[in-house]
């Protein structure tokens, strides 16, 4: 029972993370008296940073005060550590803006104008540039994978790099770290915020904030076959900042990282780092669970939807009211562009015999829904949210590519538009 708790704190602190418990059988196996146990969490060796080191503080601070074109880079770790208050008082005070990675997303409202969205292989062209031009980075939270910086050596070539991290081992592991800072993240930017005194006052925000309205503008919508972007304003239009969304792994993933606007940070769930295939509707059944009342909407793609779909047996027996609403263009879009990226050739990812998922939904007893029309999904999405009852929506999209793109080893500015750009 002590080694259990043990585990659990250390699951929960620092760094948060999976700790693995081995229990032999004889041990299970065992009685215990519950009100005996004296539980003690003081672990030797264990003892995660807490406040920055205020020396290294005052050296970043510096360096703020002295760039022309700052960034903050949240990821993360700025949700794990709650700072989202911290971290736009810190925003705000400095008028520095604000990008984010995949895991990030969320730490700050995407609607303020400080947010300028995800950074990285498919992330939005204002931002990647951004990250490109930049002359100082302060990195919270932030991992540096290659999703989001691409090619390691070429990212933010002219920036002077600040990382706040709680695990000493992220700092400095990807990129040249320049003042490293270990401690949490929300503690850590309260002790800036007490610290600083200099307000940005150069064009460069103001710039970008012109840019990326710019570019919003240019967004296609409305399209028969339905364009993901049109779902996806759909969608935003159906929710509540109060909505739990997942995510699959997959172009659904990017396109909802891309173009879907978060309000908090808490209720846009996605998998990083292994970008499991089927992760969407499971962490929608556990995030149902946990909060009964909640509206919540499951947004997959065909491809990793077909690996957990046996699931609706167990939405069905736990009553569990989830709105699954597939992007369906019978294709494995993120590995087949991908292969016509790198090799001018799709090998193995046209799914032309894909299930009819509404009459999947009706055989587990599930109401299931069809939408190919503009206008449908948000009336479908809310009307299920209304019922109380789950219900699988399947929204029959064109074959899109999922664009910009990042090529691999390419740094952040060198976005492909299209795929016919050399």
């Amino acid at each position: 029972a002590e080694d259990i708790d043990k585990a659990f704190y250390i699951a929960s602190t620092g760094r948060p993370g999976p700790v693995v418990i081995d229990l032999p059988r004889n041990v299970l196996e065992e009685e215990i008296d519950i009100n005996s146990l004296v539980i003690n969490t003081e672990i030797p060796g264990y003892k995660p940073t807490k406040k920055g080191n205020v020396k290294q503080i005052k050296k970043a601070i510096d360096v703020i005060n002295q760039s022309k074109k700052a960034i903050i880079l949240a990821g993360g770790g700025a949700i794990l550590s709650n700072c989202s208050k911290e971290l736009y008082e810190f925003a705000k005070l400095t008028n520095i803006p604000i990008a984010t990675t995949l895991m990030g997303k969320g730490s700050i409202s995407e609607y303020d104008d400080l947010s300028l969205g995800m950074i990285g292989m498919h992330g939005i062209q204002t931002t990647n540039k951004a990250l490109t031009e930049c002359d100082c980075i302060i990195a919270i939270g932030c991992r540096f994978s290659d999703r989001s910086v691409s090619n390691a050596g070429k990212f933010a070539p002219n920036a002077t790099i600040i990382q706040i991290d709680v695990d000493p081992a992220e700092i400095g592991k990807t990129i040249h770290v320049y003042i490293p800072i270990v401690g949490d993240a929300k503690l850590t930017l309260e002790e800036f915020i007490n610290q600083i005194d200099n307000t940005n006052t150069s064009n460069w925000t103001k710039e970008l904030i012109s840019q990326k309205q710019a570019n919003e503008e240019k967004i296609t919508y409305a399209q028969i076959p339905l364009k993901p972007q049109q779902c996806i304003k759909e969608i935003m239009d159906a929710v509540t900042p109060e909505t739990i969304i997942t995510t699959d792994v997959g172009q659904n993933q990017m396109w909802m990282a891309h173009y879907f606007k978060t309000h908090n940070p808490r209720p846009f769930l996605s998998s990083g780092g292994l970008g499991t295939m089927g992760f969407g509707l499971p962490a929608a059944m556990g995030a149902q669970f946990a909060k009964p009342d909640a509206n919540v909407l499951s947004i997959c793609g065909d491809g990793g939807f077909a690996m957990v779909s046996q699931e609706l047996a167990t939405i069905k027996e736990n009553d569990l009211p989830i709105v699954v609403c597939i992007l369906n263009n019978r294709y494995l879009g993120m590995v087949a562009q991908l292969q016509k990226l790198l090799s001018d050739h799709v090998y193995a990812t046209k799914l032309t015999e894909t299930p009819d998922f509404v009459k999947l939904a009706d055989a587990y007893g599930l109401e299931g829904q069809r939408v190919e029309k503009i206008g449908e999904l948000s009336e479908t999405i809310e009307n299920a949210f209304k019922s109380r009852e789950a219900t699988v929506i399947d929204v029959v999209i064109d074959k899109d590519e999922l664009l910009p793109i990042v090529p691999p080893g390419q740094s952040l500015d060198k976005m492909k538009m299209t795929f016919d750009e050399e």
